[in-house]
């Protein structure tokens, strides 16, 4: 049977309680002789202690007893004990009571006097339901399993998708730079400022990480930027200025596509908007500037002023600054400028830590 593979497991299937001791022996032989091991229990109290520390598969008690009932054992131990199967044994005169106990959770419930073959055979459709119950947990946990490897497996082969995909944006942004001399380690300096500073604004560590991308990403649009216009050893021109300041645009639309960098694309797109409106593409003014592209700004502008162009040399740290704060209000987000002249120091020191051109 079913049952007696799982009996070597368990010292007894079926837990009788009962305070009458000639009905407990006569449950007993007969689920015996159908092979049931069993255990009986006479007073609640004792019963209601072992099946608090034993795992049964049925448990056929009476339902008046002294001191406890068998409903009051149900309600304690039902929670504990989910895979165990309740029989009621009642009375004739108990029915609505029995009826009771059955909307309870009981899984059936029996008529005195006792019918054993009806014991019996109640007893094994209770060890039928436990079984498929049993199974089907172990295979829902087992399909759960399953799921969840495969999820991780999925999250795995995404990561490895999303760093192949970063490293490669990456390659594109320092090619793009390798092309100028000038420029060549900007937008990696860009990246550290700007996440310096995203975390002295108290941003969060997701935050901070996306801000630091978007620092690197800030000007991959120059890859639709001719390249004899982004060598010029002289100030451009108006048309050529109108060309270069293309460069958002298309960097929206180079990251447009790709999902993971979706939230980017605001910093990308508006990173030369200025907070007095006389910003480009779009003329935004404020805090309708993308909190992402006011950082990015900044750390931009400043790495921009002390690093040296064809057409001059670098500006000494505290006169970067300093053009900056006459630009707050004006052009960029007096907060942000603040905690960068608050923190000039330690940029400073990481913008030296960040690989140069030589």
């Amino acid at each position: 049977m079913e049952w007696e593979t799982e009996a070597a497991r368990s010292a007894a299937w079926v837990l009788i309680i009962d305070d009458d001791p000639a009905v407990l022996e006569l449950v007993r032989r007969a689920l015996e002789r159908g092979g049931i091991p069993c255990e009986c229990q006479s007073d609640a109290h004792k019963a209601l202690a072992e099946l608090r520390h034993r795992d049964y598969a049925v448990v056929l008690t009476d339902i008046r007893m002294p001191g406890i009932s068998g409903i009051d054992i149900y309600r304690r131990v039902r929670h504990s004990c989910p895979h165990t199967y309740f029989i009621a044994i009642t009375g004739v005169a108990d029915t609505e009571v029995a009826i009771e106990a059955l909307k309870l959770g009981f899984f059936d419930y029996l008529l005195k006097p006792l019918n054993l073959d009806e014991v019996v055979l109640s007893v094994e459709r209770a060890f039928e339901k436990r079984r498929l119950k049993l199974e089907l947990r172990a295979y829902q946990e087992e399909l759960e399993a399953k799921v969840l490897r495969r999820t991780e497996e999925l999250i795995d082969r995404s990561r490895q998708l999303r760093q192949l995909l970063l490293n490669t944006i990456q390659t594109l942004v320092f090619t793009l730079e390798a092309k100028d001399k000038f420029t060549e380690g900007h937008s990696r300096r860009v990246s550290d400022i700007a996440a310096y500073l995203a975390e002295r604004l108290g941003l969060s560590q997701t935050a901070v990480r996306r801000v630091e991308l978007a620092g690197l990403l800030h000007d991959i649009g120059k890859v639709g930027i001719r390249d004899q216009i982004l060598s010029l050893p002289r100030r451009l021109t108006k048309d050529e200025m109108e060309h270069v300041r293309t460069h958002p645009q298309v960097g929206a639309r180079i990251l447009g596509p790709v999902s993971e960098f979706q939230d980017l694309i605001p910093a990308v797109l508006c990173h030369h908007e200025r907070y007095d409106g006389s910003g480009y593409p779009q003329g935004l003014r404020g805090e309708a500037i993308p909190l992402y592209a006011r950082i990015v700004a900044v750390a931009d502008a400043y790495e921009a002023m002390t690093s040296r162009r064809p057409y001059r040399e670098a500006l000494p740290p505290d006169v970067a600054l300093a053009q900056l704060k006459n630009g707050t209000r004006s052009s960029f987000d007096p907060q942000v400028v603040e905690v960068l002249e608050r923190w000039q120091g330690e940029v400073e020191e990481r913008i030296r830590h960040v690989q140069s051109p030589a």
